[in-house]
């Protein structure tokens, strides 16, 4: 299978990446990240550290979801107060159909919404917007995007509570998911 890659389009202010397990980088631990990330977040706003590296504390502590995770990322744009995590997955293309993909992991689900993308790197993208239910029972609206390259289903997610909170972050991830593509 072949690696992810990003565009270097991707605006980087609205994201933090977030290591999927410590030590990573120049990090020895999550509560090192999330120091140095809720610091650079908050910015001249001494009053604001706190919260960043609270929120950056639960960003970096959520469990991985599955082990095709090659990525994840959280949308920290300034001033639109989501705070919503995605992960990127990367696993071998075979041919599944978009509506299977749509609520892979929940429970239950219904998809509100299928379209077709045009991705310059990925062929066969498609963007769905659904709620469902995890193993846990808890409810979630979902937005997935996915395309495949070099034999590579490259899928984009985003899953949250608070369905408002995901549709202020859904450009944001859209075009993020326009820069993804895979090593050849």
């Amino acid at each position: 299978m072949a690696g992810v890659t990003v565009a270097a389009s991707v605006r980087q202010d609205d994201w933090a990446w977030v290591p999927l397990d410590f030590p990573a980088e120049r990090w020895t631990s999550e509560q090192q990240w999330a120091h140095d990330v809720g610091d650079a977040l908050a910015g001249d706003v001494v009053d604001d550290r706190e919260r960043w590296r609270a929120m950056a504390a639960t960003v970096a502590a959520l469990p991985v979801p599955s082990a095709d995770v090659v990525a994840r990322v959280w949308h920290t744009a300034p001033g639109t107060g989501t705070l919503v995590v995605g992960h990127v997955r990367a696993a071998d293309d075979e041919g599944e159909d978009p509506g299977d993909l749509a609520l892979v992991g929940l429970r239950t689900g219904v998809v509100q919404r299928m379209l077709g993308v045009e991705h310059p790197r990925l062929a066969a993208a498609f963007h769905s917007v659904g709620v469902g239910e995890t193993q846990d029972g808890v409810a979630l609206g979902v937005l997935r995007w996915s395309g495949v390259a070099s034999g590579t289903r490259v899928t984009l997610e985003a899953m949250h509570p608070e369905p408002p909170r995901l549709a202020r972050a859904s450009a944001a991830f859209a075009a993020l998911f326009l820069a993804l593509g895979v090593d050849a």
